[in-house]
């Protein structure tokens, strides 16, 4: 139980994007995302959206990523920035080299957003500016929260997939729009 919450107040909650798309001596990508689910699972409640595979944002020249979204319902007190250190670690622990923008990696983790927390620093921007840019993290988003509203917003997430998109996120019909959507993403298995 974290200090100041009644047993009635949801456990807050964070959002991590995880991202994978080059083997090393350690596993391949699937084998980096397992592990760094597994080192999460400690700090509380995880759910796991599907697994993508999609092309590289950056320089083409590299293998698809893996990507999906992780919900932490946090069952200690953290910061983002103590969040944001303990994924870093995850990471070094799968020996990530960033070699350049953009550019391959055994494994990213990105803290999305964090309930109650905003931030703009040159080590941390909250919600996380790409959120909404890259389909690879919002379509999984989308899954765990789409009631999830970033920022200073009213909108939630599944009216502006809807409004941008023209994705509907709680029908079951596939439509014209869900292609667009789902454009440059495959799913995986975990």
């Amino acid at each position: 139980m974290i200090p100041g919450l009644d047993a009635e107040s949801p456990a807050p909650k964070a959002y991590l994007g995880l991202g994978s798309n080059l083997a090393n001596e350690l596993g391949d990508p699937i084998d980096h995302l397992r592990y760094a689910v597994e080192q999460l699972k400690p700090l509380g409640e995880l759910r796991l959206s599907a697994l993508y595979a999609s092309a590289p944002m950056g320089p083409a020249d590299q293998p698809e990523f893996l990507n999906a979204v992780a919900e932490i319902s946090l069952s200690e007190p953290l910061t983002p920035e103590q969040l944001h250190d303990l994924t870093h670690d995850i990471e070094l622990a799968r020996r990530r080299i960033k070699t350049r923008h953009w550019g391959e990696r055994s494994l990213d983790i990105d803290l999305l957003y964090m309930s109650g927390y905003t931030r703009s620093t040159a080590r941390l921007n909250l919600p996380h500016a790409g959120v909404l840019e890259r389909n690879f993290v919002w379509v999984p988003l989308l899954e765990l929260a789409p009631d999830l509203r970033l920022g200073n917003t009213s909108q939630t997430l599944k009216d502006w997939a809807l409004i941008e998109h023209g994705y509907r996120a709680d029908s079951s019909a596939y439509s014209s729009a869900d292609q667009t959507a789902f454009e440059g993403l495959k799913p995986a298995a975990w």
